[in-house]
């Protein structure tokens, strides 16, 4: 169950930008011929507007599933974890060789449809370098936009551009706190750079979870992370609480992987509440979407009180009340609790394997 979950809000999400980087590049294709036809290079022809636009659409399409379907999939960690530089490159150069190889296939059906064989050589001695040139640049743009992209958060580059939260927005969220457990000693016994080491991989890994779960990572503050979800999306299918098994699952997997080039097996504390929270964007010299109110203060809370009384996961009643619990799980009540920093009590449960 929880991997159906997550593979149908992961593919979902995919194909569509899929269709929109295919409907972007339909759009460049018609408008550079329109362009060319303006200016005098060639002379307007409904063939040469349909394959324009064909073609780009068949540049956008192999280039969103190579984007989409391997870069930013687990097959396209190796380079994700390459530099920014670094990165960009081996996208850029790839993205040739498959722009390149669009421009050949499309301009070949295109030929064979019209019987204009005699057109295709002449095409390749002219303009086929200057199309897949022209490509090229415009998909340096792209790829610049989809490199930044994570550095600022999935989604959080549109919501910025489209000014969502200029003028601070109630939502209502979830929050999943998780704090990896044991940290200080463990930096104490591997040093800074292994532990960062440690960390960056446990992240990198919890983060293509979370995302997939259809969650937003909203920061790292050291070795917690910190996750949200708007509260339909994280109600549906319980997909918070599936995101948190599938982490803990995971780090479980590998386990005897990083207990063999660390010597520690890495698990998480964690905190869950959702409510009310005001969003909006603050900063100048660096701009951010910030989230403040009592709700994830709560989830922050938990989570501390979770490492404080020794159990793996809390939740409040709050939460627990609003989503249909897994079968895998069970939610044992712990009463009502004064959360430190609260003057109020906070019914809580600990969450735990149901065959525990």
């Amino acid at each position: 169950m929880v991997i159906d979950s997550k593979n149908s809000v992961q593919s979902g999400g995919k194909w569509r930008l899929v269709v929109i980087l295919t409907l972007i590049g339909a759009a460049f294709g018609l408008g550079y011929t329109l362009l060319r036809v303006a200016g005098g290079a060639m002379a307007l022809s409904l063939i040469e507007l349909e394959h324009a636009t064909r073609t780009g659409a068949f540049i956008g399409l192999c280039l969103g599933i190579f984007m989409v379907f391997y870069i930013y999939d687990q097959r396209g960690a190796v380079i994700r974890r390459l530099s920014f530089i670094q990165g960009w490159m081996v996208i850029d150069g790839a993205s040739t060789v498959i722009i390149a190889a669009a421009i050949l296939v499309q301009r070949g059906i295109s030929s064979l449809t019209y019987d204009e064989l005699g057109t295709f050589t002449t095409y390749l001695d002219n303009g086929f370098w200057l199309d897949v040139l022209i490509a090229f640049i415009v998909f340096i743009v792209v790829a610049l936009f989809m490199q930044i992209r994570p550095l600022l958060g999935p989604g959080i580059m549109w919501k910025v551009m489209t000014g969502r939260y200029h003028r601070p927005q109630k939502e209502r969220r979830i929050y999943m706190f998780l704090d990896i457990k044991n940290s200080t000693a463990m930096a104490e016994d591997l040093g800074d750079e292994r532990t960062h080491a440690l960390i960056s991989e446990v992240f990198f890994d919890a983060d293509r979870q979370i995302t997939d779960f259809g969650g937003e990572v909203l920061s790292y503050n050291g070795d917690e992370i910190v996750a949200t979800w708007l509260e339909e999306d994280g109600l549906r299918n319980a997909r918070c609480l599936r995101c948190y098994c599938d982490i803990t699952r995971s780090l479980a997997d590998k386990a005897a992987s990083f207990q063999a080039r660390f010597g520690v097996r890495p698990e998480f504390w964690a905190g869950f509440h959702m409510g009310e929270v005001m969003v909006g964007e603050c900063g100048d010299s660096k701009r951010a979407i910030v989230h403040i109110g009592d709700t994830p203060n709560t989830a922050a809370r938990l989570e501390h009180h979770a490492k404080e009384i020794g159990r793996d996961c809390l939740i409040s009643s709050r939460l627990l009340t609003a989503l249909e619990l897994p079968s895998f799980l069970r939610a044992e009540p712990l009463g009502n609790v004064t959360l430190r920093g609260h003057g109020h009590e906070t019914e809580i449960f600990a969450l735990a394997p149901a065959s525990t």
